[in-house]
This record gives structure tokens, sequence and C-alpha cells, in this order.
């Protein structure tokens, strides 16, 4: 997976947290009880750590670039190892 794939799936998970954030909002909002406010808790936190990632590629954007311009590169030139300055987004994030 390309460095700009990476970006495209962590908008994706970002968008489909802020909908399940949404939900459990709605469902805290109809029944609300300890139970359903962890939930939402869990489901913000989550959606946090998604839009950190995505703040931490749109502040590094030039270094992840680079990166793959010279995975690309190294490609042409019949190497498969790669090189990256910032970890593998991927790793990094999980």
């Amino acid at each position: 997976m390309t460095d700009w794939d990476a970006i495209v799936n962590q908008i994706q998970n970002a968008m489909q947290a802020v909908d399940e954030a949404h939900t459990a909002l709605e469902t805290l909002r109809e029944n609300a009880n300890r139970e359903e406010a962890e939930r939402f808790q869990l489901e913000m936190k989550e959606l946090r750590k998604r839009l950190e990632q995505m703040q931490n590629i749109l502040t590094h954007e030039d270094i992840y670039a680079m990166d793959e311009l010279a995975d690309v590169l190294g490609a042409a030139l019949g190497s498969n190892q790669t090189y990256h300055r910032i970890a593998d987004y991927e790793v990094r994030h999980r």
C-alpha cells in the first residue's frame, strides 16, 4: 500500500469513526445511561485518534510524498527495499 493509499484509507476510517460517534450520540440521547455514555466516550476517543493520525500526515505531507517518490524511483531501478524517514504509517498507528 502506498502512502497515498494509506492517506485515503485513513480518511475513510475517520469518516466511519464520525458516523459511529454520531450513532453512539443518538443512542445516548435516546437512552441516557452509564453504558451508553461509556460507549460514546470510546467512539469519541477512536475519532480523536483517527483525526490525530490524519493531522500527523498533513503536518508531514512533504516527507510522506518524498518517501513515496523514493519508493517509486527505487522500484524503477529494480530495488524492492524501501526507506522511510517517518516509520510506515500503518505500523506506527496500530
